[in-house]
């Protein structure tokens, strides 16, 4: 059965390359995030959002973001975010604090627990990446996907495309 735009014109459909590739993209990400996740869970309880989160806390300095800049880095709403931080505050591994001279401000901070639950998790997911993802490719493979991955979230976050990152990409000026 073929699908077909109707009234779209042929400028606006995606090629069969395009349309290829953007279904080999979702399918490959989904697939790695459930193996990644499936692992976390197994073997340290955790799974990969709360991991994600536990991350991100432990890459800035004082271990601490403002719930809204944590939401957006991790690219989750904002009560998606609460919920996750809920559950990891309950096991210790992250406590809320309240901004320095932001009486409504609110910064998840990870904790020492966080810390230790960290050294336990990156292992998993490093091993779970390099074994699904960069352990597959060439090297030259490896910095056309990274190119183009930098490239496209810088687009998406409306940044310059070199400039500083949320994660870092090669290319990207401290």
């Amino acid at each position: 059965m073929l699908v077909t735009m109707g009234h779209m014109s042929r400028d606006h459909c995606l090629s069969e390359r395009e349309r290829g590739l953007w279904l080999a993209f979702i399918e490959a990400s989904h697939l790695i995030e459930r193996r990644l996740d499936q692992r976390l869970r197994i073997e340290t309880g955790i799974g990969y959002g709360q991991y994600e989160i536990l991350m991100r806390l432990s890459r800035v300095p004082e271990h601490g973001l403002r719930m809204s800049e944590l939401a957006d880095q991790a690219v989750t709403t904002k009560s998606g975010l609460t919920y996750q931080i809920t559950q990891l505050e309950k096991a210790g591994l992250v406590d809320r604090r309240q901004c320095p001279g932001d009486d409504r401000g609110v910064l998840a901070h990870l904790t020492e627990a966080g810390k230790r639950m960290l050294d336990k998790l990156v292992p998993v997911h490093e091993a779970v990446v390099r074994e699904y993802l960069t352990g597959q490719l060439s090297a030259e493979q490896l910095d056309a996907l990274s190119a183009a991955m930098c490239a496209a979230r810088r687009h998406l976050r409306g940044e310059p495309q070199e400039g500083t990152a949320p994660v870092s990409c090669r290319g990207d000026r401290p």
